[in-house]
């Protein structure tokens, strides 16, 4: 079994941290996106087990070199990110202060499957 990276660990990243580790669920994932001539963006949402979400971005060259590894509803590993202060953070009282954005060296890693059950209610 896989464990996610905690809440209480997540809380203690300190904005421009630049050496962030986290294992999260892939809940959303954009496209990538040619925002320019040569200017690329991806967004995704990860999230862990007790639902606190983090957004994870990354622009250009980074954009393009890491967007063919993460997959949508799968486990990430992601090492070497640095953590930015978010700019739509009103009215998410619950929402974490920063998100992290990729540089050259943060790599991610696929780690398995999430399964995803769905109850009609």
């Amino acid at each position: 079994m896989i464990d996610y990276t905690v809440t209480n660990i997540l809380k203690k990243i300190q904005l421009n941290d630049n050496t962030v580790e986290i294992i999260g669920w892939a809940e959303s994932l954009g496209p990538l996106e040619q925002t320019g001539l040569q200017e690329f963006v991806f967004q995704c949402i990860l999230k862990n087990d007790e639902n606190q979400k983090i957004k994870f971005i990354a622009f250009n060259d980074d954009a393009r070199r890491l967007y063919p590894f993460f997959l949508q509803d799968y486990v990430m590993h992601i090492d070497g990110a640095v953590a930015k202060l978010r700019n739509d953070i009103e009215g998410k009282e619950e929402a974490l202060s920063f998100e992290l954005q990729a540089q050259s060296n943060t790599i991610d890693n696929c780690l398995g499957s999430q399964d995803v059950v769905w109850i009609n209610a």
